[in-house]
């Protein structure tokens, strides 16, 4: 099993997309989204930007129960609610399961008993895991995932503890329904 860590520089609720019962990273981070396997682990750290220069958070983590195609994802029937719709608002608006090609080919995905999404209310990197931040620049890229076996249980212990679920709304606010936007895909990462 492998523990993957990144920096989010935007939090919509697009990238990961906490909703409709699944946690979903199908859009951004390409390379993590190829080399993450069902059992591995995912740990999106909130950037600079979204932290306002204060300590480390963290947005959301979860376990990989399902891995799929873009093709796979968007056929699939439990994945239908993740479909944008704009003229929809709220979570809708920022549904991840649209056809095209954004880099990668996979979603990561998470069921509710696997992921908690913290959102805006950001749950502060604990000490015990402090080796997740440490070789992160605050404007870093990519992603992290050559912790040790050691780091990896202490984390697992940590995860397994958390409370399950979206436990929080994204950082940006949510669409209004009828909102009109410039046509562009909501951001995540």
């Amino acid at each position: 099993m492998t523990l993957f860590a990144y920096v989010l520089t935007h939090d919509t609720g697009h990238a990961p997309n906490p909703f409709h019962g699944f946690c979903t990273l199908a859009r951004c981070m390409p390379m993590t989204r190829s080399a993450a396997q069902v059992g591995d682990y995912v740990v999106g750290l909130a950037g600079k930007q979204l932290r306002k220069g204060g300590d480390w958070r963290i947005i959301y983590a979860m376990q990989v129960t399902d891995k799929m195609t873009f093709d796979e994802y968007w056929s699939d029937s439990r994945f239908r609610a993740k479909r944008p719709d704009r003229s929809a608002g709220g979570e809708k608006a920022m549904g991840d399961n649209y056809q095209g090609d954004t880099g990668g080919k996979y979603t990561l995905i998470s069921d509710a008993k696997r992921f908690t999404y913290w959102g805006s209310e950001k749950m502060p990197v604990p000490d015990s895991l402090g080796f997740l931040v440490t070789p992160f620049i605050p404007w870093a890229i990519g992603h992290r995932r050559n912790f040790s076996e050691e780091e990896v249980k202490a984390f697992v212990e940590w995860f397994n503890s958390q409370p399950r679920g979206c436990l929080g709304e994204p950082t940006a606010p949510l669409p209004k329904p009828g909102a009109k936007g410039k046509g562009k895909r909501g951001k995540g990462c």
